[in-house]
């Protein structure tokens, strides 16, 4: 009842986009609590998800000389999730890129799945080393949160659906609590945004144009910092666009921009000003049409599997396909016995050593960048 409401009143004959884009443009009709109700459903409507992303940043201007300087490549993130279950993999696009390609598989609630892959002479990327751990690892859905939890609002992070109660994830953010009024209010104007007619729901941390006209998903947000003063400064802006209907009736986008701005801790000719840019563009985007074939990973010959449940080591000498388990069944016809075994182990203690340092040091260079660091909310 609500969506044919909205879907009717979007439209106004003879007012200026200008005016609108300026907070000038048709009255705002919805509620709070309406504009809740209908995102709600469009969020409960999304099962699983899978999809391809590029990731790829670009710093416009420096950093302040007491701050460290940021550096990173871009990838592409190929991911899959569905309940508990998460498939991600990470591949470096430049041609000299220092990094190796990563793929993170977490499975039967109870073991992670980690493949390292090495660049090879000719350019291509080639399976050498990987580990099976018990547990989840901290990282498997780290990357693909860039489009789950930032464009698409999904939180998938173990962290994010813990604290969903406080969480900043629209529309679970703007929700009406009895205890209390929401933090948020309805602007009285629309504006435009990307030539669409969107209602402003306003905290005093949050600016969110949403869209009527697709069961009011963002199309764009800002965060805000104030300082003791009540002066706001823009920490983070997002403009997510290119939605696509993905599944009956649940439009997602393909591409999104986050732009940091200069923290209030910052020199002034940083404040109000962007000086690093995230772009998001997807190529594929899946909504409820994920199977047990998007969780599959395919081992080359000659790969170095360290269990970590078991602190065996073992080597697969033809190729092979499959699930966790599968291929942990399927190696385990290869593990050498006796001194030959011990051997082994000692070479699963070095690759999980080389594992444990790389994924510290790549957790620290990226923390700067993460979806959910630095002032401001984190997402979109």
């Amino acid at each position: 009842m609500i969506r044919a409401l909205i879907r009717v009143t979007i439209f106004f004959v003879g007012f200026s986009p200008s005016l609108a884009a300026r907070g000038d443009g048709p009255p705002a009709d919805l509620t709070v609590e309406q504009i809740w109700r209908v995102a709600t459903e469009r969020q409960n409507r999304i099962k699983n998800l899978k999809g391809t992303f590029r990731l790829s940043w670009e710093m416009l201007a420096p950093y302040p000389p007491e701050t460290d300087s940021l550096s990173v490549d871009p990838d592409e993130i190929e991911f899959a999730l569905d309940g508990d279950r998460r498939f991600q993999r990470r591949t470096p696009l430049l041609a000299d890129a220092k990094e190796f390609a990563e793929t993170r598989v977490f499975e039967a609630g109870d073991t992670t799945l980690l493949l390292r892959a090495d660049k090879t002479p000719s350019g291509s990327w080639r399976t050498r080393e990987a580990s099976i751990i018990g547990g989840k690892d901290a990282h498997c859905d780290s990357d693909m949160s860039y489009y789950s939890e930032e464009a698409l609002q999904v939180p998938t992070q173990d962290f994010m659906i813990a604290r969903i109660e406080d969480s900043p994830i629209y529309p679970h953010c703007i929700r009406p609590i009895k205890e209390r009024p929401s933090y948020y209010h309805v602007a009285p104007a629309q504006e435009m945004v990307d030539g669409a007619l969107c209602h402003v729901v306003e905290s005093f941390f949050d600016r969110i144009w949403v869209d009527p006209s697709l069961d009011c998903v963002i199309r764009k947000r800002e965060n805000l910092d104030r300082d003791e003063h009540g002066a706001s400064y823009v920490a983070n802006r997002y403009v997510v666009s290119q939605f696509v209907e993905a599944a009956p009736g649940v439009h997602v986008p393909k591409k999104l921009v986050r732009e940091m701005f200069g923290r209030r801790s910052w020199p002034a000719r940083y404040h109000n000003k962007p000086f690093l840019r995230l772009t998001l563009e997807a190529s594929a985007v899946g909504i409820n049409n994920v199977t047990d074939d998007d969780f599959k990973v395919s081992i080359p010959a000659g790969t170095f599997i360290g269990d970590a449940r078991t602190g065996e080591v073992y080597r697969i000498r033809e190729r092979a396909a499959g699930r966790i388990d599968e291929l942990a069944l399927e190696s385990k016809k290869y593990l050498p016995a006796g001194a030959a075994r011990r051997t082994w182990v000692f070479a699963a203690i070095a690759v999980l050593i080389v594992f444990t340092l790389w994924f510290a040091a790549r957790g620290r260079r990226r923390a700067g960048a993460s979806p959910n660091s630095g002032d401001g909310v984190g997402t979109a």
